[in-house]
């Protein structure tokens, strides 16, 4: 298992290697700043991931990291060697006799909070988002405290308000949820659309689908349900995830999903009456 000081070395990496070149508020980063800003996102990612690997999931989770971290590499450089130090830590990827969840977690969220302190107005909300999820797995494993309950309601749903309307409502287990936050995000064809609860829980949805396209399955292999960790669609055994989109016009998108999720640690939450219906 990787050593939280040696993680702690990327958070100031991070910081370090961005802060002389970080924009002045009101520019725009170069496609280069970009592109290192969403190589650290992408560490932040599979950090989390990594901090909830089981004895099973260890090894596919920790090659996955150290993936991630090599790209940072090549984008970012690494000029104190402190990547290097990282991947050398992680080893071979064998899980040793004992995990410490907690210290992983801790491990996620500096990686995520460094990135974070870089972003730019393009990059503000996914990195934010990406934090977000940091914060929640830190409280899942560690416990809530203030400081880190007071930074999750400072960050909110990461935007000033939601940009669409209408509903995205699901029965998580027993816990019938209503997302009333929706965003939709245009990039190009593509359409980035997330619900959310709202604080203080921050139960969120997201999807990512091609406008027009309708169907079957057509959004399960981008599906992320955040409830006490991060879920995503299940392919395995009965009553596997499914989803229907029947209207994908500009402006609307209208549909259903059911099944089960899974988390990196394997436990699985069954969603029933998912219901899609927004206009943005």
């Amino acid at each position: 298992m990787k050593k939280l000081g040696i993680l702690c070395l990327l958070l100031c990496f991070l910081v370090a290697s961005k802060c002389d070149n970080e924009p002045l508020e009101g520019e725009f980063a170069t496609e280069e700043e970009t592109s290192c800003v969403f190589a650290a996102e992408n560490v932040t990612n599979a950090a989390i991931a990594f901090s909830q690997a089981t004895d099973e999931t260890y090894e596919q989770l920790c090659l996955a990291y150290k993936t991630a971290i090599l790209n940072l590499i090549q984008l970012c450089g690494d000029p104190d060697g402190s990547l290097q130090a990282l991947l050398d830590s992680l080893g071979d990827c064998i899980p040793d006799s004992q995990i410490d969840t907690c210290a992983e977690a801790t491990a996620a969220a500096a990686i995520a909070q460094a990135a974070f302190s870089q972003a730019t107005s393009e990059t503000y909300y996914d990195l934010c988002i990406s934090y977000r999820e940091a914060l929640l797995t830190l409280i899942e494993f560690c416990g809530p405290d203030s400081e880190t309950l007071s930074i999750l309601n400072d960050l909110g749903n990461c935007l000033d308000s939601a940009n669409a309307e209408g509903f995205m409502r699901v029965t998580a287990g027993t816990l019938n949820l209503e997302f009333d936050i929706i965003n939709v995000f245009e990039d190009g064809n593509l359409l980035e659309v997330t619900g959310e609860t709202g604080s203080p829980t921050y139960h969120i949805i997201y999807f990512e689908i091609n406008l027009g396209e309708t169907g079957d399955d057509i959004i399960n292999d981008s599906f992320k349900f955040n409830f006490t960790s991060q879920y995503f669609p299940s392919t395995q055994g009965f009553n596997g995830f499914t989803s229907t989109i029947t209207t994908n016009s500009p402006g609307n998108i209208i549909g259903t999903f059911n099944g089960i999720v899974t988390n990196a640690q394997g436990i699985n939450l069954n969603l029933t009456s998912g219901e899609i219906s927004v206009l943005y």
